[in-house]
């Protein structure tokens, strides 16, 4: 997590750096590069089945606190007494998204300490930012920016502002060469989104050889 901190030189404790990384992996129709993003993405996966029950259970909880607060409310009204303690939101723990927007990465990262965005198109969700309708204008690819740098942060959603102790990311997916040079000749020209990432160039798959798995890797 963030709290990890790399020092590049040995005498400048100031200079610090979070060990992150975007990685994308280009590759053409039946490369192996969906397999390959879902064999990194399994474990990250297992740990965030391990906290459904949990996280179900607190959602329920505060529900109910939360009603039982509003029926306080009402009473304290009525016999104009001082309005009682509005219970906690609960700290629910995530470890990733799947097909994300940036309003629902936002949503995850109000109550998880980072989360990984898995996106099995990125060309996609490039393409999907900023596209508000009725003239309205947005601010996804600056908010997706500073979850590389991580630290405090707001986004606003539906005129909300949710406040974040650590916004920050793992951003990995795949796409094609065709639809990634597209956004890097539109909306990735100048914002230096495509400098943080490590695009992996999946090559086209052989014939291979029918082996069995390496047992101790999974070990």
């Amino acid at each position: 997590n963030d709290f990890i901190k790399l020092q590049p030189k040995q005498n400048d404790y100031r200079w610090t750096v979070r060990p992150v990384v975007w990685p994308f992996a280009i590759g053409g129709s039946s490369s192996g590069k969906s397999p390959a993003l879902e064999e990194g993405m399994a474990i990250l996966q297992r740990k965030d089945r391990e906290l459904i029950l949990e996280n179900t259970k607190r959602r329920k909880d505060y529900e109910y606190a939360m009603k039982q607060y509003e029926d306080d409310c009402a009473a304290a009204r009525k016999n104009k007494a001082p309005r009682p303690e509005e219970p906690e939101a609960p700290k629910l723990r995530e470890y990733w998204v799947s097909k994300g927007t940036v309003e629902g990465v936002t949503r995850v990262l109000e109550h998880s300490d980072k989360v990984t965005w898995y996106v099995d198109e990125i060309s996609g969700l490039i393409n999907g930012w900023d596209a508000y309708k009725n003239g309205g204008k947005g601010s996804d690819r600056e908010f997706v920016l500073q979850l590389w740098n991580g630290g405090p942060g707001k986004n606003t959603l539906a005129g909300r502002t949710i406040s974040i102790a650590n916004a920050s990311a793992v951003l990995c997916g795949g796409s094609t060469p065709t639809a990634m040079l597209q956004c890097a000749g539109g909306k990735l020209k100048n914002d230096g989104f495509l400098q943080r990432t490590l695009l992996c160039m999946v090559p086209k798959m052989s014939g291979g050889s029918d082996t069995a798995p390496d047992e101790r890797a999974y070990s």
